[in-house]
């Protein structure tokens, strides 16, 4: 039986994406460190050698073991599963907030979900996502449990809303208490309005919002742009989601967003 080589995981890749991931990890994980408050053996592995091999995993949607094999290959150290692990749990937050620095301040964003399917059966995840329209690149993600609504899923990602921005959403994110939560952040959620009650019509709150859709649908062309990302993402997931817990899943599509975004840049795509 032929044995896998686990090089040919990178190779077959792209290998200006490969280095982009790993000058960026050196370049911005050491900004992590801390200075140590407890007794004990310092860290044996350098920060952004763990964060780089996080990225790579995810952008090649290979396992744990998998990316332990590859480590000597990649930044020169025999971290274990478990060690890399804990860094894809603790370092998630980190991923996240580098991409959405990547992607800069935009201007007109799309909220959305989309569904991943779990190998046991049953069981999915629901991915939550703001994604940048002019620059292609994904400003925050989390993954939620299968049955979570869009219009909450979007309260974890208001604190990565830009200010001056425009967050175009289906009717699912309609609702007064979103609506005014964006606009604490000095940007405009221009959600589709629900429709009215049979033989009912809008009053209040809900009339005035219509009227501020109808003024500005002409700027709402541009949610079906979101899609984009929803196609690049389970491209990436292949059938399913491999974790089991949602804390594993939520890390896998923050470092995702974080690689695919250092992979448009790398190689251009980015707002093409």
């Amino acid at each position: 039986m032929q044995q896998h080589n686990p090089l040919a995981d990178v190779l077959s890749y792209n290998r200006n994406a490969i280095i982009a991931i790993l000058v960026a990890a050196r370049r911005l994980a050491p900004e992590l460190r801390t200075e140590r408050k407890r007794r004990g053996r310092p860290p044996k592995y350098e920060t952004w050698k763990l964060a780089a091999l996080c990225a790579i995993k995810a952008l090649l949607n290979i396992t744990f073991k998998r990316t332990a094999e590859l480590a000597p290959l990649i930044v020169g150290a025999s971290p274990s599963p478990a060690t890399i692990h804990r860094a894809w749990v603790k370092l998630k937050d980190w991923a996240m907030e580098t991409a959405a620095k990547a992607a800069g301040k935009p201007d007109l964003l799309v909220a959305d979900s989309t569904g991943v399917p779990h190998r046991q059966k049953g069981r999915h995840f629901k991915v939550h996502f703001l994604y940048d329209v002019r620059s292609d690149l994904v400003m925050a993600a989390t993954a939620t449990p299968g049955p979570t609504a869009d219009y909450q899923g979007y309260q974890s990602l208001l604190l990565s809303v830009p200010e001056k921005s425009v967050v175009f959403a289906d009717s699912a994110y309609f609702g007064r208490s979103n609506f005014e939560k964006t606009l604490e952040r000095d940007a405009l959620l221009l959600a589709k309005p629900r429709r009215p009650p049979r033989r009912g019509r809008r009053r209040g709150w809900a009339a005035k919002y219509e009227r501020i859709f109808e003024a500005l649908r002409h700027l709402y062309r541009h949610r079906s742009e979101g899609e984009r990302f929803c196609s690049r993402l389970k491209a990436r997931l292949r059938r399913s989601l491999r974790y089991q817990l949602v804390e594993s899943a939520d890390a896998f599509v923050k470092w995702l967003s974080l690689a695919l975004n250092i992979e448009r840049i790398a190689t251009g795509k980015a707002g093409t």
